[in-house]
């Protein structure tokens, strides 16, 4: 989990009582998060149980990442190896990015990409933004 509280100097000011946590440190939150992907999105429930499942069980490293608000998801994004286009030099890609929107304007979505780019990263893969081409922390 990372704090932004205590992760660099300029984080209270935005980011304060916030964390960020991928779906694998926090699997109870399984369910919450698929439905509030949903009713973010439009996309079926099912859509996001299958892909989140296939993340907590080691189908796949493309992961979910979620920003907490205490109990709260305030923001989170996902890692899929395909995003509905026939570019498979782009996986994976980022989808589903939200951050509620009376939480917007604090960084959330910039500090969750940032999160997931360099999990991928670690794994040694790029993720990609569709319609940018690979997103790379330099």
């Amino acid at each position: 989990m990372t704090d932004f509280s205590k992760t660099s100097p300029d984080a209270s000011w935005s980011l304060r009582g916030y964390v960020l946590v991928t779906l694998r440190q926090r699997p109870e939150l399984l369910w919450r998060t698929a439905t509030w992907f949903h009713e973010r999105w439009g996309v079926p429930r099912e859509a996001y149980l299958e892909c989140m499942t296939a993340y907590l069980d080691g189908d796949t490293e493309c992961g979910w990442y979620l920003c907490m608000a205490g109990d709260e998801i305030a923001g989170g994004l996902g890692v899929i190896e395909n995003d509905f286009h026939e570019r498979k030099d782009l996986a994976p890609n980022v989808c589903a990015v939200y951050t509620d929107a009376d939480r917007r304007g604090q960084g959330i979505a910039g500090r969750l990409l940032d999160l997931a780019v360099e999990d991928m990263r670690k794994k040694g893969r790029d993720a990609a933004l569709p319609g940018h081409g690979p997103y790379r922390v330099l």
